[in-house]
């Protein structure tokens, strides 16, 4: 165990942290992954950079070089343990972030999806990051996010409902909940009350 781990587990669980914890983190993680070949503790160094970063908007160039460091500590830490979801889907959104092209977005979520289908805690953030290029979408793709909306409904209703009416892709969910007009019907019940 690392000292930092509590405050990993806090993030991953939606436990109480602080950033006194998140630097204890990044220190033992930027450490650690010196001499470690576990690419985790890079994807974890991502994460807690991302916190720190954290709103991604902020204009401030310590952010921009904070959401900089979370890609390359991202791509580093797949290179070495490419199998994680969690960490794709990161990449994703960190690649958002940086402004990076609507096809490496696309290529980081089909990864996370490849790695992880059905990983329900990533069907919001995959659908939240994945509507923004959704220009860039093939048929292939359009598929698995749909999907994507099929397994968040069923884990999270209210949830889905909340996230596409705020990232913009109700049309998406309203279409795919069309198969099931009860469905269709809550989810028209739980936008109204938004």
């Amino acid at each position: 165990m690392l000292p930092g781990d509590p405050v990993l587990h806090a993030i991953r669980t939606g436990g109480a942290w602080d950033g006194d914890g998140l630097d204890r983190l990044v220190e033992t993680r930027e450490r650690a992954g010196r001499w470690s070949g576990d690419g985790r503790l890079l994807t974890d160094l991502a994460l807690a950079q991302m916190l720190q970063a954290d709103p991604p908007a902020s204009p401030d160039a310590g952010n921009a070089r904070l959401w900089e460091r979370a890609e390359a500590n991202l791509r580093a830490g797949l290179a070495r343990s490419p199998a994680s979801p969690h960490a794709w889907a990161r990449l994703a959104q960190v690649q958002l972030v940086n402004g990076r092209p609507a096809d490496e977005v696309v290529k980081a979520l089909r990864m996370s999806l490849m790695t992880g289908r059905n990983e329900r805690e990533l069907a919001l953030p995959r659908l939240a990051v994945g509507n923004q290029v959704r220009h860039a979408w093939d048929a292939e793709m359009t598929d698995e996010m749909l999907d994507q909306i099929r397994l968040a409904w069923h884990t999270h209703p209210q949830g889905l409902t909340r996230s596409a009416i705020r990232h913009g892709y109700a049309d998406l969910a309203r279409g795919v909940l069309v198969e099931d007009l009860k469905a269709l019907a809550r989810f028209e019940a739980y936008a109204s009350r938004l």
